[in-house]
């Protein structure tokens, strides 16, 4: 055995790392020089250059695992929970019914068709309801006229002011005037008439006094002619008081009518409207439930439901019930629609609005239990960098990430470290 070539275990892993650091070509070509001396079979000269070279290569590594430590100590990464979500209208199907219900007389949309808020969407027959709003127009108009009337007369006025709703032209307002003025001119006779026989009545009193006082007279027929003057006296008013009184009591009555009937008119206008059935939101028609004109539609029948899609959606999340404790309103979540790949069409944004109070059991799988987490996103549609836009529509299917918190990357390294510490610690 050559005297340099084995110099205990030393001048092994020393010969192998050189045929590592300078390859088995040189080593093989300098086989005789590189074992005749120096440390392990080695040249003291290629021995302290292969020293440094390991050094630098071994201070290296270790720079490289200080910076990594480092980074990963200052390092956020974001936490999130995840779930299935399906994403359902924001305001809920809105169902279009009539309250009173009719005869189908026009269907101005079709199933799948998109319509905006306030649109008509059908109209009904209003023959039947028009003719009971006529009934009490025309019963409204009757009232509000004569109560006009009455108030001129409350006031001895000489004319009637009819109110701008009114048609002065109309057979309501010229019967109140006809008829106020036949009134008017029977208390007037009456008047005149009481007037004259109380005038009749003086005189007598009078020429009866001279006699009296010329004793060709009784007093007792002084006294019986002052009594029939103060009978007429009391009649004249009477009859003033009496007319005022009853158009007192008859305009009370009237402006009660007139109020009920005011009422009736706003609930059959209200009625009169809702003839012509009008989308509630922005969607879709779907589930169309009579489409022949002249059908019937019974009261409070549903005519058909708009999927609501006013910019705004709803995303119902499935998250398990060992996240939930991370997951409050207000938090940000990422939402991924399976239908659009996700690293091409990218996610819409939203946030946490509302969690279920309770867990709910899936119908196919009853061991599996989950927490209903509701987000609102920012928009209905996906747009890519070219300007596309992809709608996003009530019954897909996506997938949510929640973000609950920030961890460094040093947290999650050592995570698995920690749980298998607590696993020996276990009995």
């Amino acid at each position: 055995m050559h005297e340099g070539a084995v110099t205990g275990k030393r001048p092994l892993w020393r010969w192998a790392l050189a045929r590592l650091w300078h390859g088995p070509d040189r080593a093989a070509g300098a086989s005789a020089p590189a074992w005749s001396g120096g440390i392990g079979g080695l040249e003291p000269a290629e021995d302290a250059r292969v020293a440094r070279r390991i050094g630098r290569f071994i201070g290296l590594v270790g720079l490289f695992v200080g910076a990594f430590v480092v980074w990963a100590y200052w390092a956020e990464l974001a936490e999130v929970s995840s779930g299935q979500a399906t994403v359902v209208p924001s305001r809920g199907t809105q169902v279009i019914q009539s309250l009173e219900g009719g005869i189908l007389q026009e269907l101005l949309v079709a199933e799948g068709e998109m319509v905006e808020p306030g649109q008509p969407l059908a109209r009904l027959d209003p023959t039947r309801t028009q003719a009971d709003m006529d009934e009490v127009i025309a019963r409204y108009q009757g009232a509000l006229a004569r109560k006009a009337r009455l108030e001129a007369e409350l006031a001895g006025e000489g004319e009637i002011r009819f109110p701008e709703e009114l048609d002065l032209a109309s057979e309501v307002v010229a019967a109140e005037r006809t008829l106020f003025e036949a009134r008017r001119a029977h208390l007037e006779r009456t008047e005149q008439d009481i007037r004259t026989s109380l005038q009749l009545v003086g005189n007598e009193r009078s020429i009866t006094e001279e006699l009296v006082r010329a004793g060709a007279a009784s007093e007792v027929e002084l006294l019986q002619l002052r009594r029939s003057e103060a009978d007429l006296r009391r009649e004249l008013n009477q009859l003033r008081n009496e007319f005022r009184v009853r158009a007192r009591q008859d305009l009370a009555e009237t402006r009660t009518e007139v109020e009920a009937l005011r009422s009736s008119l706003r609930g059959h206008e209200d009625t009169r409207q809702r003839q012509t059935l009008r989308s509630p939101v922005r969607g879709r028609v779907q589930n169309l439930a009579v489409t022949t004109i002249g059908g019937v539609l019974a009261p409070n029948g549903e005519l058909m439901e708009i999927v609501p899609q006013d910019g705004e959606l709803r995303i119902e999340a499935r998250i398990s019930p060992r996240d939930i404790a991370y997951i409050h309103p207000g938090q940000r979540a990422q939402v991924k629609i399976t239908a659009y790949d996700y690293a091409i069409y990218g996610g819409l944004e939203g946030e946490v609005v509302n969690i279920s109070p309770d867990t709910e059991r899936d119908e196919i799988n009853p061991e599996e239990v989950y927490y209903k987490v509701f987000i609102h996103t920012d928009s209905d549609e996906l747009v890519v960098e070219n300007g596309q836009r992809f709608p996003i529509s009530p019954g897909m299917v996506a997938e949510v990430d929640i973000e609950t918190g920030q961890r460094t990357v040093l947290q999650y390294i050592i995570k698995p470290f920690n749980r298998a510490r607590e696993a020996l610690r276990e009995r």
